[in-house]
């Protein structure tokens, strides 16, 4: 399992060209994606060879499941000390 966390700059690279590459690694099977400035986790986990089952979780009170380690984990969580409404310069 990989698991990133995506900025502005890197959503499109982090979904498109990496997440290509990294399915080239025999042993992988999971990708999480973990938006950092907005509630959002997605998963793709690989049910069979080149085919991938999307999960996208954008609810705080919710929880993501890691499949590939057999846990779930809430938002909540994830973004702890995450404050949305902070601007950054």
């Amino acid at each position: 399992m990989v698991v990133e966390v995506a900025s502005r700059s890197t959503r499109a690279y982090d979904r498109s060209d990496k997440f290509m590459l990294y399915q080239k690694i025999p042993s992988f099977k999971e990708y999480i994606l973990v938006e950092q400035n907005r509630p959002s986790v997605e998963s793709w986990f690989q049910v069979e060879p080149n085919i991938w089952q999307k999960t996208i979780e954008k609810d705080l009170t919710k929880s993501i499941l890691l499949q590939s380690l057999g846990v779930s984990i809430d938002l909540s969580e994830i973004y702890e000390y995450v404050d949305f409404m902070k601007k950054t310069a």
